[in-house]
């Protein structure tokens, strides 16, 4: 007898045949890759606190009394840079400005190499102007402290510098 070839018993092999093992190797990698990136993590941050985490974890009502004090001043703080100078505007809960405050300002880049300069900050009419320029372009973190008698204030402004 002689069979139409269409007919055959035996059905070719299909593709899908390998389906299975695809899952499988494909859950396998994704395995391999969060036992290294857990590993990773594990290898490069120890957990360990910073050396003065815990002490300050004990401070952390003077640090709150402190800044409801600082509220309760109702003092506004703005810096600005414009090019590399910075100018820092210091107004009390009026609106008035601090003429006898001492203003100190830190600057510190937030990302990349350390780098900090001191910028000695001198009245400039109503406003304090920076007795030197920024060393650079880039992002800048001003530390800003304003003490005018008894009365401190404390904060950080980040600028940018063409």
């Amino acid at each position: 007898m002689i069979r139409h070839p269409a007919l055959r018993d035996e059905a070719a092999p299909s593709a899908w045949r390998f389906f299975p093992l695809a899952v499988v190797l494909s859950l396998l990698c994704v395995i391999a890759v969060n036992g290294a990136l857990v590993w990773w993590a594990v290898e490069t941050n120890p957990g360990e606190p910073g050396e003065s985490g815990f002490d300050l974890s004990n401070q952390y009502d003077r640090i709150l009394d402190g800044v409801q004090q600082q509220a309760a001043l109702g003092w506004k703080v703005s810096a600005k840079a414009s090019g590399r100078h910075v100018t820092l505007a210091a107004r009390d809960a009026k609106g008035l400005s601090l003429p006898r405050a001492s203003v100190s300002v830190i600057a510190e880049r937030p990302l990349g190499a350390k780098e900090r300069t001191d910028l000695e900050m001198r009245a400039a009419g109503a406003d304090y102007a920076a007795a030197v320029d920024l060393p650079a372009a880039g992002q800048w973190d001003l530390l800003i402290n304003v003490v005018d008698g008894k009365n401190e204030y404390h904060a950080t402004q980040r600028v940018v510098v063409p």
